[in-house]
């Protein structure tokens, strides 16, 4: 049996391309470690005990030492969260076999799985905002609106957000708002924060919370600073192409960002973190706004109907202009005035003997 420093862990190395492969060399890992340390022991059992302790100790960190080398350059080739989770899974058993020998490493392996699932889930996050920049850019360059906008129409939001259950329960997730769809670039933008949220339910890190907040800030920010840039530069006089639909679609996509994206995509992280406090803070902003919005439609929608029904109630009357025009024309309705005389002219009345 070959005892050389990394022997063992170096045919391990190219084998980190799976999660099954993983937990499969993992296993072997234990199974080796424990053999040679029950060799060891029986080897020399009959020697002195300090002395077998420190040799068997300084063998097994060396290599917990070497496995943890080779999971930090190797953590990379998880590609997804369910792989890293599994990976994570399976180190843990084994640093957990390894504390039957004074060498419990599971402490060590927080900050190499840690940093790779923030980056998995941000990346997602990162390639939805570089797409909808993109957007942006190409059609304004190019100088058309069909892009940013949809004909698709939306009921008032949300039939889904009616129920007495979902607004006892804002501190759960929520769908997406429906009116999303008539902005495509913004839908697609949610669904890729959704989508690294997903990734990160299959393996959630405590530790990496704080970390995918900040993270989600910067991006929400830099957004909010491309849609003003955008708002800003469609609206520079002589802009060349569909100008009306573009600056329409800017205002369209910076209003919709600030109303319902920008809090629903921070109440989701939250409700994805188990704060229901958080998720329910940002969640009630929608649902304000939808109230509201409810109360306008049904206000507008009140006095159309009794501006139809007054109009309806006009017509029933009978009285028009020609009416009152007409009005007082009846026998003795009017009494006959003399016609007056024109400026300039005075009738003399003839009297008897009298000779003009």
């Amino acid at each position: 049996m070959d005892y050389r420093e990394g022997s063992t862990f170096a045919t391990f190395m190219p084998l980190l391309r799976s999660s099954q492969i993983y937990s499969d060399c993992s296993l072997f890992l234990v199974r080796r470690v424990f053999e040679v340390a029950t060799q060891f022991n029986a080897i020399f059992r009959a020697q002195q005990q300090a002395t077998n302790s420190s040799l068997l100790g300084l063998w097994a960190s060396r290599r917990v030492h070497s496995f943890l080398n080779i999971l930090a350059a190797r953590s990379s080739a998880f590609e997804d969260a369910a792989a890293l989770r599994d990976a994570l899974e399976a180190s843990v058993f084994f640093a957990t076999s390894m504390g039957r020998l004074g060498a419990d490493f599971t402490a060590q392996l927080g900050p190499i799985f840690e940093p790779r699932m923030h980056q998995l889930v941000v990346s997602y996050w990162i390639e939805g905002m570089e797409q909808l920049k993109e957007t942006l850019k190409i059609c304004r360059e190019a100088g058309i609106a069909s892009p940013l906008t949809s004909s698709q129409t939306t009921t008032s939001d949300d039939s889904e957000n009616s129920t007495p259950e979902i607004e006892n329960d804002l501190g759960g997730p929520q769908p997406p708002p429906r009116r999303l769809l008539t902005l495509p670039p913004l839908a697609r933008f949610v669904n890729s924060i959704l989508t690294g949220l997903n990734e990160l339910r299959r393996c959630l890190l405590p530790s990496i919370f704080s970390r995918l907040r900040i993270s989600l800030d910067d991006i929400l920010k830099s957004i909010e600073q491309d849609l003003g840039a955008n708002e800003r530069a469609v609206l520079a006089p002589g802009f060349r192409g569909q100008a009306s639909q573009l600056r329409d679609a800017a205002s369209r996509l910076k209003s919709m960002y600030s109303d319902f994206v920008e809090p629903y995509v921070r109440g989701s992280l939250e409700a994805s973190l188990g704060c229901e406090a958080g998720a329910r803070r940002f969640y009630t902003v929608i649902r304000e706004k939808q109230q509201a919005e409810k109360l306008v439609q049904s206000h507008d929608e009140v006095s159309d109907s009794d501006a139809d029904k007054e109009t309806a109630d006009g017509g029933k009357t009978g009285i028009t202009k020609d009416a009152f025009e007409g009005f007082g024309d009846t026998a003795g309705g009017e009494v006959d005035r003399p016609e007056q005389p024109k400026n300039g002219d005075f009738a003399l009345e003839e009297e008897p003997g009298q000779q003009l």
